[in-house]
């Protein structure tokens, strides 16, 4: 992909990790730290005005998988950031569970506007405009400035449901589905959409940079 000199690019990426996890009688368990530690000097020469749009930043984070038991309550942070030279907002944040993963419909998941997907009977579609212009204006997500990435983020809260096999993974995948700027420039990455797993098995086994 050539990039014109001047030309703005607008680009968000999305990481999802889990922050918590408690029994079902409330108990926290231990979860080691899986926030994402970013490596941004691919993105420096954006600010000088490069000619070639080469790759993105770098962003690494624990992904081992952890033991849960049934009842088990996760919270997952999902974090938007903005990779490049445009300032803008992440309108729309679908999640899609896994089976044996549930939505919980608490005060926690409500305060973030998630809510299910009625034209999925399974249940299992969740979206939120949390992020959007229209919920806050303070929302936006600032371009790169040279040095830091600037992004927003919120969380979501499921259920470990019965049933599940002891050696199951259980894969909860999140993607940006409505993203915008004062520009009106799609994000570069507008035509990679997420295909979902068709069965359980293949869901247990996908490894997005946006799954957790």
């Amino acid at each position: 992909k050539v990039r014109v000199k001047g030309k703005k690019e607008f680009d968000l990426a999305l990481r999802k990790f889990i922050t918590g996890i408690r029994s079902a009688t409330g108990v926290a368990k231990q979860v080691e730290s899986r926030e994402p530690v970013i490596t941004a000097q691919a993105l420096d020469d954006l600010a000088t005005g490069r000619t070639e749009f080469k790759t993105t930043a770098v962003k690494t984070h624990t992904k081992n998988p952890l033991q849960v038991e049934t009842g088990d309550i996760v919270t997952y942070t999902i974090r938007v950031y903005n990779e490049g030279d445009i300032d803008g907002y992440a309108d729309e944040i679908v999640d899609h569970l896994p089976e044996y993963l549930e939505y919980i419909d608490n005060d926690f998941n409500k305060q973030y506007g998630w809510q299910l997907d009625p034209s999925d009977n399974t249940g299992r579609t969740i979206k939120t405009k949390y992020l959007s212009e229209q919920t806050n204006k303070a929302n936006i997500i600032k371009k790169f400035d040279g040095k830091t990435l600037d992004y927003k983020e919120l969380k979501i809260q499921t259920r470990i449901k019965s049933g599940v096999k002891p050696t199951k993974y259980l894969t909860d995948i999140a993607e940006i589905t409505e993203s915008h700027n004062e520009f009106k420039i799609p994000d570069r990455d507008n035509y990679k959409k997420v295909v979902l797993p068709k069965t359980s098995d293949e869901f247990s086994e996908y490894r997005g940079h946006n799954s957790n």
